[in-house]
């Protein structure tokens, strides 16, 4: 099946959102979930890097994200559209991608 430029009034269906770093997020639209596979070197990892940048972000422990490979559920999904930013956010958590490259059928 052929990629598909964005998401927006999309309701159902499963698919797969690549981003410019290289990671896949399956998007299950039914079950209102996304679940990221990270490029090599794009895993969830220590953040002491970005203290200099946000230190409230910098402190953000890894066991508080959901992890790579697991179901993170959404009630919020925005700019699912390729040349955006793909918004993802629940009540406890949030994740805001690199900009998408692809998005295809799952």
């Amino acid at each position: 099946m052929a990629s598909i430029e964005t998401l927006d009034g999309v309701a159902t269906g499963r698919y797969v959102v690549t981003t410019a770093h290289g990671t896949r997020h399956v998007i299950d639209l039914d079950a209102r979930t996304a679940t990221r596979y990270a490029a090599p070197g794009h895993e969830w990892g220590p953040r002491s890097h970005l203290k200099d940048v946000d230190p409230e972000l910098a402190s953000i422990r890894v066991d508080e994200v959901t992890p790579d490979g697991a179901p993170f559920r959404f009630w919020v999904l925005e700019d699912a559209t390729v040349g955006k930013r793909m918004y993802l956010a629940n009540r406890d958590e949030w994740r805001l991608t690199s900009v998408v490259q692809s998005i295809e059928p799952a």
